[in-house]
């Protein structure tokens, strides 16, 4: 009996699957529509005229006008791939708590979007087609780092590090005397906001990741340093195929919406504007249409990624040159040039700032009371000196008496030491040509909403009230207030880094929301105003 891919099986259930949705989607929202239309009730209902019928075809009618104008913009926002901080979510195996955020927020605020896409889209174009970059970009690459509690292996290897000031001073200390204490720890200064910790359990990774002890997986959080890394370590990955899912469903919806969407705001002109003026409810899906063109192009050139790449680094060939049982790398990406694999470090002057390369080992000893030592062993131009190694940390450190531990200061995610700090910034400038591409667009869509009704109203109230016009404008001016706080909360991450809480920044979008459900509310009272005014009884 042949055997099956389970894998397989279900990637062909769940493309039939889209398949099936993509052509629910389009009967509900090309065909019921056309009922939707605001048009009186008495042309629509021939069938049966009894309270009960016209009451369910008024919520039908609604439901399906919201639904097509509205909902599928939702639905099609590109949630593959992300921009600063939130790229860490892209893979998240809970990443699902995240897009559903994403999409809630883009029903009520569809401008919440626009910054992020015409960021996405930048990125893009920045890659210049590399696709292990525009992976690092939008959040699918995954790295392995030392962790805290790193320390040398038991057999002499090159490691890079910081040495400090107390080894040219120390003098050679007999077996006897009582060692100098000695700590290891990661450079975090040189690598703030470098990478962000993680584990293979909380990701969907494309292949096999276990890392031995002092090892653990990263997600890269400021790209610059990564992108440094794979430029300098590694072997030109501009041939190397990343892969990526085309965004077929975001590119139909998005297709699908843009033409309901117009359709909605041709007829508002002779159904909706003579009676509400600048308020009428058609016009609320002009920033809809906007996005869902900028959906279009996103899904189009930006695509989606179902898993996490692995990267092949110097660290990653460091942890499997450790040899322990657990340590298992399959399906990683990328080649190490053969001068930056660890056998061969210490060759060649490449290291990075104050960084130099000495030989390290780790031994085992008892100390006069019997118990077990970890004795560090540091080698640099033919001279040894010998520490008692000591956890990180205020609370081992200084054990043995009030003396400070020496500190070697190593990189947890290059193993020559990080770029210098003049090199991250010059990466994370933003170039002039992302600049006047992200502005000009942006502009042009902050300003199209004001012109579509300016054009098509002369901002003339008519018989709407002023409540109505109030909610609906102040749904506008929050929409763009959104899209305004997205754009500044990445130009403050691009320059202080994970400086605005997550809190704050969703508390902040909760109360712009406010005015999307109270201009929701008022143009349901608006629609079925348009549709005799309120329901009969069944």
């Amino acid at each position: 009996m042949p055997g099956h891919s389970w894998p397989s099986v279900f990637s062909f259930l769940s493309a039939l699957c889209s398949v099936y949705l993509v052509l629910a989607l389009f009967l509900l929202v090309v065909i019921v529509p056309a009922r939707a239309a605001p048009v009186p009730l008495e042309g629509a209902v021939t069938i049966d005229t009894s309270a009960c019928y016209v009451d369910a075809l008024i919520v039908y009618n609604l439901a399906s006008y919201l639904i097509s104008n509205y909902v599928i913009h939702a639905a099609a926002i590109p949630v593959g791939a992300d921009i600063g901080r939130y790229a860490q979510k892209v893979t998240r195996r809970d990443g699902w708590r995240w897009n559903l955020c994403l999409n809630t927020i883009s029903l009520f605020l569809p401008f919440f979007a626009l910054s992020r896409t015409l960021i996405l889209l930048a990125q893009q174009v920045r890659s210049k087609g590399n696709g292990v970059l525009a992976a690092l970009q939008h959040g699918a690459l995954l790295v392995v780092v030392r962790a805290p509690n790193w320390k040398p292996s038991t057999r002499d290897e090159i490691v890079y590090t910081k040495v400090p000031d107390e080894f040219s001073q120390q003098n050679d200390t007999s077996y006897e005397a009582s060692l100098p204490e000695a700590t290891i720890v990661l450079d975090a200064d040189g690598e703030k906001h470098a990478y962000q910790p993680t584990t293979p359990d909380d990701h969907i990774l494309h292949g096999i990741a276990s890392p031995p002890p002092a090892y653990t997986l990263a997600i890269p959080m400021r790209k610059s340093h990564t992108e440094f890394l794979i430029e300098t370590h590694l072997n030109d990955t501009n041939q190397l195929k990343v892969h990526y899912r085309p965004s077929i469903i975001v590119t139909l919806l998005s297709l699908v919406q843009m033409v309901i969407g117009t359709f909605s705001l041709y007829v508002s002109q002779t159904t909706q504007i003579p009676r509400w003026g600048y308020a009428a409810y058609g016009l609320s899906v002009t920033p809809y249409v906007i996005m869902s063109v900028m959906n279009l192009f996103c899904g189009v050139f930006v695509g989606s990624y179902a898993s996490a790449q692995l990267l092949r680094t110097p660290i990653l060939e460091e942890a499997v040159r450790r040899g322990h049982d657990r340590t298992q790398f399959d399906g990683t990406i990328g080649t190490v040039k053969n001068e930056c694999m660890p056998q061969n470090w210490g060759t060649e002057p490449r290291s990075q700032g104050d960084y130099v390369a000495v030989r390290m080992r780790t031994e085992y000893r008892k100390n006069n009371g019997g118990s077990k030592e970890t004795i560090l062993v540091v080698t640099l131009d033919g001279r040894s000196r010998e520490y008692c190694l000591v956890p990180a940390g205020c609370e081992a450190a200084g054990a043995k008496g009030t003396a400070k531990p020496v500190e070697f200061v190593v990189s947890a995610l290059t193993h020559n030491g990080p770029p210098p700090h003049d090199t991250v910034k010059r990466r994370e400038e933003v170039t002039p040509r992302e600049t006047a591409t992200i502005a000009s667009l942006f502009l042009l869509a902050m300003i199209l909403p004001h012109v579509v009704i300016y054009a098509l109203t002369g901002y003339r109230p008519n018989h709407s009230t002023v409540a109505q016009r109030a909610w609906m404008m102040a749904w506008l001016a929050a929409d763009q207030f959104s899209a305004c706080s997205t754009l500044g909360c990445w130009i403050v991450w691009k320059k202080k880094h994970n400086v605005i809480s997550g809190a704050v920044h969703k508390a902040w979008y909760v109360g712009l929301m406010v005015a999307g459900v109270g201009g929701f509310v008022t143009l349901a009272q608006m629609y079925l105003q348009d549709h005799g005014d309120k329901f009969q009884t069944c």
